[in-house]
């Protein structure tokens, strides 16, 4: 079983826009997320990549782990991918794409 330390983060500031910076008082992370309209978190300082992170504000917590590494190599072969290839001409993609965009 793999035990990591725990760091709680304390928040340093909320931005007009909405973002918050948090910090590890302990191993110095920081970074900055956005909730809304879509999750986003910059890190500005990676500190203890292998401690778990929490924190929490107005009733909301979170928790903030490092991935573990993929164990296994996915391999897609061209023919894996032939019925996406053809779906995607057949609805003209980048038609949809572009008017995504508008």
């Amino acid at each position: 079983m793999n035990v990591n330390e725990r760091h709680e983060m304390r928040l340093v500031q909320r931005f007009s826009t909405g973002a918050e910076e948090w910090e590890c008082p302990e191993c110095g992370r920081r970074f900055i997320i956005l909730l809304e309209p879509a999750f986003q978190k910059v890190v500005l300082e990676t500190g203890n990549e292998t401690a778990i992170h929490s924190g929490g504000s107005g009733g909301l917590s979170m928790m903030v782990s490092q991935p573990q590494p993929v164990q296994e190599e996915v391999s897609l072969d061209e023919s894996t991918l032939d019925p996406w290839m053809r779906w995607m001409d057949t609805v003209d993609f980048e038609a949809l794409w572009n008017k995504g965009a508008q």
